[in-house]
């Protein structure tokens, strides 16, 4: 059973209805000035007024320039519509279930306890107001830091695959996360990346 969204041809159109409506310009790239309208719209349905500052637009861009060329085409948008609507979830449903088991149990191994306290003292140095809470755009950076001081180095997940596993999440603050938000995507990408396997 596939529970892929839609099929490729499909995920190309919606590719290129969203990126032609956000390339004003007509040059076949989306530059950072058209890539920041799309950040609001994508945070107008959250009743939120977001203005990405020049970080979030550029870790956007990085996100969605697959090839790492330093543009944001069509093709980019057309395998990132791929990637996250033609799939199949199969594997990662049976994860989740797997989680969500040890989850209600409240059991973790040592290891991966460990794992969880490091990403705790990181998730805390980054939380600058200490209001328990992180700004949204910061995840990928911080699961990067958190992998850095696992001393996790050679691994696959990249700022957008990060990305791809928040959007499978809902936030209770919208444009921030908690820390119990936090354990969940960081348990979710070390068991991407094979560290962990409960």
């Amino acid at each position: 059973m596939n529970s892929s969204l839609t099929d490729i041809r499909e995920a190309k159109l919606i590719a290129k209805r969203i990126f032609e409506l956000y390339d004003k310009d007509r040059n076949g790239i989306l530059d950072p000035q058209e890539l920041s309208p799309m950040l609001q719209d994508i945070y107008r349905p959250l009743s939120q007024s977001y203005i990405p500052s020049k970080p979030d637009v550029d870790m956007y861009m990085r996100i969605l320039d697959k090839n790492n060329d330093g543009k944001v085409t069509l093709q980019d948008f057309e395998e990132n519509a791929i990637k996250y609507f033609v799939r199949n979830d199969l594997g990662d449903q049976s994860r989740m279930e797997k989680k969500e088991g040890a989850k209600k149990k409240g059991v973790y191994s040592p290891d991966l306890m460990n794992k969880i306290e490091i990403g705790k003292r990181v998730f805390g140095a980054c939380d600058n107001k200490k209001s328990g809470l992180i700004q949204l755009v910061q995840i990928p950076d911080v699961i990067e830091q958190t992998f850095s001081s696992l001393g996790i180095s050679n691994y696959s997940l990249s700022q957008d695959d990060i990305v791809g596993i928040m959007n499978n999440f809902s936030f209770e603050n919208n444009q921030k996360v908690n820390l119990q938000e936090f354990q969940e995507m960081l348990i979710r990408c070390l068991r991407e990346v094979g560290q962990i396997n409960e």
